[in-house]
């Protein structure tokens, strides 16, 4: 049965036409990377455009087929208030709902942060399954809000949603079956799911070098190019101004010509993490990959921080 639903889903998929896409807002200026209590301090702010909404899919789903969509309404009627856009991201990878862990036992072993953990393989086909499933159900409640501008496809990940695995050996990664093709297939059933539950929404892919390498990433940004290239950009979640960070893979988003969604990779307070403590360096960075949307962290905008930090947030605003 789960192969059958699953071939449907890939068949649907198949069906979805890049041209549908064609009039989609793509959003663009800054975000704040989390709506935290005190939101309406900032997002009122003409700089700020909107917010990212992050949540867990054990949250929003605890119960198979049942969900409660209260972690996201909390935060969405902050930002409504303030009248702005927002994002949607869902954290997969070890924040999937245990029913599911139950259903099969395809597991892939990973580190992340110290920590061992063992998540459902990316390609597991039961996995897909309910992850489209939630698709549905998130495009059902937010599907025609005209202020959701963004929605990031969930991963099987350290994280669940940015394409790394960070802190896990190669010979880890390998030893689960991690492939060129295995990714790949995986990748594209995900982002064809939220392309088909929201045909009028931008989408987003965040993708990292694995194994220390393009060849996965750049087969992505193929068939993103080939098969949804006016809905789906490219999730950056790791914008640093660094050249050597991902060095392989910021040269192929230069090449690229599909929208590209970024987050920098810390705050202003952690200086390490820039150029030479150079913060404005991320915008920089951003321009150079075609990056008109960043999140910023809520750090800049809830703590006193340099009138040079705040300058460059605000310049990136006013150009995009």
């Amino acid at each position: 049965m789960i192969r059958l639903l699953f071939c449907c889903l890939l068949a649907s998929v198949l069906l979805v036409s890049s041209s549908q896409a064609a009039d989609i807002f793509k959003p663009h200026g800054v975000y704040v990377s989390h709506v935290s209590a005190n939101a309406d301090r900032y997002l009122p702010l003409p700089y700020v455009k909107g917010a990212l909404i992050r949540v867990r899919w054990s949250e929003i789903e605890p119960t198979q087929g049942q969900y409660n969509f209260a972690r996201i309404e909390q935060k969405l009627k902050l930002i409504k208030a303030a009248n702005k856009n927002w994002s949607l991201a869902v954290i997969a990878g070890r924040d999937v709902p245990e029913w599911l862990l139950d259903q099969t036992n395809e597991r892939m072993a990973i580190q992340f942060r110290g920590n061992l953990y063992q998540i459902i393989p990316f390609w597991s086909r039961v996995y897909q399954i309910h992850a489209a499933r939630l698709a549905q159900a998130l495009a059902e409640r937010y599907g025609d809000d005209p202020s959701l501008a963004l929605v990031y496809v969930p991963q099987q990940t350290a994280n669940g949603i940015e394409g790394h695995f960070n802190g896990t050996s190669f010979e880890a990664l390998q030893l689960a079956g991690l492939t060129k093709e295995r990714w790949l297939s995986a990748a594209a059933a995900a982002i064809g799911a939220y392309t088909l539950a929201f045909p009028n929404k931008a989408i987003a892919f965040e993708l990292h070098e694995i194994y220390r390498d393009i060849e996965i990433p750049k087969a992505i940004i193929e068939y993103i190019k080939k098969n949804h290239i006016n809905q789906v950009g490219i999730g950056v979640w790791w914008l640093s101004g660094k050249e050597r960070y991902q060095g392989k893979l910021l040269q192929l988003l230069k090449q690229s010509d599909l929208p590209v969604y970024a987050q920098v990779i810390g705050n202003s307070s952690q200086r390490y993490r820039f150029p030479k403590g150079d913060y404005s360096k991320v915008f920089e960075q951003a321009e150079s990959i075609g990056a008109r949307y960043v999140e910023i962290w809520n750090y800049e905008l809830e703590n006193k921080v340099s009138s040079s930090v705040t300058q460059a947030i605000k310049l990136f605003s006013d150009k995009n």
